[in-house]
């Protein structure tokens, strides 16, 4: 990563403020269900099932990926006591300027810093302050900066400089960060999901990328990689305003139902073979402490499978026939997948046009939490009369946001549930094996394909040199190539002789798992008597980085002599 110039350093904050006490509500309870047996998990968004009306303060909901994980945190905001912080942050929320950004800073039992950079696909971080002009804030320090707090990071000795950049205090802070540079505006506390914030702390693997980011929390890099992505960051995906409410929810009969919250997505799980009634309760809590419970049932019957309506129907089933073996996330040439699906129809009448669905799945069963594809060409299979299959073949780009890791491919028909038919359980296919997707990479290696037994001083040479790319992308731009002489079979950069004053460059535009011969042409220097090998060392000048340089020397089994 590229050094900024643009440095932030921290403030102090003072005691939580006392609030009158508000009423958490249900705004629109949840109905009762009934499902049959070995039903597959359900989700119930609860995003304005609750509020709390009569609160003064404001709630906003971060969305956090990291490693292979995603976890939610709610934050209390303090627009009492801080009104124009809070309004700082949630103009920074509401333009979608947080999204995708990354925290940069972690000192374990200080801060986690973040809402200042984005990481592109290609080049170096870049601060969201040059996209969005937010005029630096008028500093409002007098909550205390306590561990779960949020405070505004800012410029050294300038205590109204806060723009777009925030921290977690980690630890009980107050005694430095009360008091320096005019005292840390703490505009917000953590009301949910701390333990995320817990579990980003405890686990991320701390690096230095150089200012100022030499204390940058990561995840799944690798020890030899030369480029950090942001599969690799602790990123912001999302940010949003919330209801100013805390939710948490169980069930009486767990064997039966298991409720599971991930922010304000409730998921069911059903016990397998079980059947019954489970009282499910989502307890609501505002921020003053009010709560009310929200009770319904959950009614689990003895069907696995509802009968089939009366009359001749189509029944239409689908299996996936061929899926990537691998995928690459973003880079140059963006390359697309491609699948292929038979869907037959099994039943005694014909089928009316339905569309098929895909997705990226981390396991082989279809789920709502699930990664819609967005495929080409447009994937609608036509009228299928009894008996017969269609080959339905789709290309698709692996979404950039998808974290690095193991995918299986689903396919589904009739997703909408538009078509009556005889049997709905074969509508879902999963791929045979899971897919991996990771990020772009080329990766060049050498070898000298010949040398001539002599070279004349001060004439021409050329030298031919083979280029394989073994990356997983085309290795797009040109390749700059150092040559040497060197009297060992080993390459020593100390007392090898350089060929050329400047590196030879030739084009690429190199396959991946392709290769190419270099002709590389340079004037031959006057050398000492001797016998000597010629040693070429690549460098890629590529706009995706390589994955490994330590195997980009290339020394010639032959050898010539000088006499």
């Amino acid at each position: 990563m590229r050094q900024r110039s643009h440095r932030v350093h921290f403030i102090d904050l003072h005691p939580l403020e006392s609030r009158t006490l508000f009423a958490a509500t249900i705004v629109t309870p949840v109905a009762d269900l009934s499902v049959p047996v070995d039903s597959p998990a359900g989700t119930i968004d609860l995003s304005n099932n609750y509020n709390d009306p009569a609160s003064v303060d404001q709630a906003a909901r971060l969305n956090f990926a990291y490693g292979n994980k995603t976890g939610s945190v709610l934050l209390h905001l303090f627009n009492s006591r801080t009104p124009l912080t809070v309004a700082n942050f949630l103009k920074y929320i509401n333009s979608g300027e947080y999204n995708n950004t990354f925290f940069h800073r972690l000192v374990t039992g200080f801060v986690l810093q973040g809402g200042g950079y984005i990481l592109p696909e290609s080049g170096a971080p870049t601060h969201i302050d040059t996209s969005l002009t937010n005029p630096p804030l008028q500093n409002e320090p007098g909550i205390s900066n306590t561990a779960g707090t949020l405070a505004m990071a800012k410029q050294a000795n300038d205590p109204n400089s806060a723009t777009s950049e925030f921290f977690f205090n980690l630890g009980d802070n107050s005694s430095n960060l009360d008091n320096q540079n005019g005292g840390f505006t703490v505009f917000a506390s953590v009301a949910d999901g701390m333990n995320v914030i817990d579990d980003i702390v405890g686990n991320a693997q701390v690096v230095n990328a150089g200012s100022p980011f030499d204390t940058l929390p990561t995840f799944n890099l690798d020890p030899n990689a030369t480029a950090i992505t942001n599969a690799n960051l602790v990123v912001l995906a999302s940010a949003a305003p919330a209801n100013p409410v805390v939710l948490s929810v169980s069930s009486d009969n767990p064997t039966l139902v298991t409720p599971s919250l991930n922010g304000r997505l409730l998921t069911l799980a059903y016990g397998p073979g079980a059947s019954g009634v489970a009282n499910v309760t989502v307890h609501v809590t505002a921020f003053d402490g009010s709560t009310v419970d929200d009770v319904f049932q959950v009614n689990v019957s003895g069907t696995t499978v509802p009968p089939p309506p009366a009359g001749p129907l189509p029944d239409l089933a689908i299996n996936i026939t061929a899926a990537p073996t691998a995928a690459v996330v973003g880079g140059v040439s963006k390359p697309l997948s491609t699948a292929s699906a038979v869907i037959s129809n099994h039943g005694n009448a014909s089928s009316s046009p339905v569309r098929v669905a895909w997705y990226l799945s981390s396991d082989a069963t279809f789920d709502n939490g699930d990664t819609p594809l967005s495929v080409s060409p447009s994937a609608v299979i036509p009228t299928l009369k009894p008996g017969k299959s269609k080959t339905l073949r789709v290309r698709y780009a692996n979404p950039s946001g998808l974290p690095n890791g193991s995918y299986f491919l689903i396919a589904r028909v009739d997703p909408d549930n538009v078509l009556a038919e005889s049997d709905e359980t074969n509508n879902t296919a999963a791929s045979a094996a899971a897919y991996a997707i990771s990020p772009p990479f080329v990766d060049l290696t050498g070898s000298i394909v010949s040398v001539r037994p002599s070279y004349a001083a001060g004439k021409a040479a050329s030298v031919p040199l083979a280029v394989t790319n073994n990356g997983n992308v085309p290795a797009v731009g040109t390749a700059s190539v150092s040559l040497f002489a060197s009297t060992s079979s080993v390459f020593d950069p100390n007392t090898a002789l350089p060929l050329t004053t400047t590196p030879v460059v030739e084009k690429l535009n190199l396959k991946n798992g392709k290769s190419k011969t270099l002709n590389l042409k340079f004037p031959f220097p006057t050398l000492a008597p001797g016998t000597y090998h010629i040693v070429a060392v690549i460098t890629s000048n590529t706009p995706v980085a390589e994955s490994d340089t330590t195997n980009n020397t290339a020394i010639s089994a032959g050898t010539f002599t000088v006499t």
